[in-house]
């Protein structure tokens, strides 16, 4: 397996892992909602997963490669296009329930 398709799994499956946990975010933001203020709560856990995602991507590039440098701006530019493909099924799954 490639590096790139190595990455493209580890994002992958942080997306997935975030996904499984919309139910305590939800919780979570309703429970704190009088210090955060959120008015949109699914607009503002999709933005915390698209948060968590990319720094997963880029954090799990920075391991790939020693944990010595961290990952160039075009690496970091090759992560966020591979989240952002999934971008329409990550809104589909959150604005679903």
């Amino acid at each position: 397996m490639s590096a790139e398709e190595q990455l493209q799994v580890i994002v992958d499956k942080t997306i997935e892992n975030a996904i499984m946990n919309l139910e305590n975010y939800q919780n979570e933001v309703n429970a704190s909602n009088d210090i955060l203020k959120v008015k949109d709560t699914n607009e503002y856990i999709f933005g915390l997963i698209m948060g968590q995602v990319l720094l997963g991507g880029i954090s799990a590039l920075a391991q790939m490669k020693g944990g010595k440098e961290m990952p160039t701006p075009q690496e970091q530019t090759k992560i966020r296009d591979m989240v952002y493909k999934r971008v329409p099924q990550i809104r589909e799954r959150i604005f679903e329930k």
